[in-house]
């Protein structure tokens, strides 16, 4: 599950997990709301996503505040991974806090396929 408003970030990314492991992305852009319903839905036919990707600067509630509330209605543990271009102590400190891993948005195409990785590796 990607959570992004750069709809090329989660593309990139998207492609990058298909290719290293055959992940089938679900990608929210712009809504927070429609992300958690899509959780809470989840929840009731048991079929959680096996990881969540999450960028910090999202329009309306942003993703400290959406990671809070994903923890709220998740029965078990799911890995967030925040993604983002804005990364800094303070994050990184409340993600870690929180269960959650902090990777930044590579600045180039290539980036994308070690993040993959990285992110596969997470999940382990």
């Amino acid at each position: 599950m990607c959570i992004d408003d750069d709809k090329d970030d989660c593309s990139l990314l998207a492609e990058s997990l298909r290719k290293a492991n055959s992940f089938l992305v679900q990608h929210f852009e712009n809504s927070a709301e429609s992300a958690l319903q899509f959780l809470k839905d989840a929840v009731k036919n048991d079929h959680l996503p096996e990881i969540i990707v999450l960028d910090i600067n999202l329009p309306g509630m942003d993703g400290l505040k959406l990671l809070s509330e994903i923890k709220k209605i998740l029965p078990r543990y799911v890995p967030v991974v925040f993604f983002s271009t804005n990364v800094d102590d303070d994050t990184v400190l409340f993600a870690e806090s929180n269960g959650a891993s902090v990777i930044k948005k590579p600045t180039s195409v290539k980036g994308y396929d070690e993040i993959a990785h990285t992110i596969l590796s997470s999940m382990l």
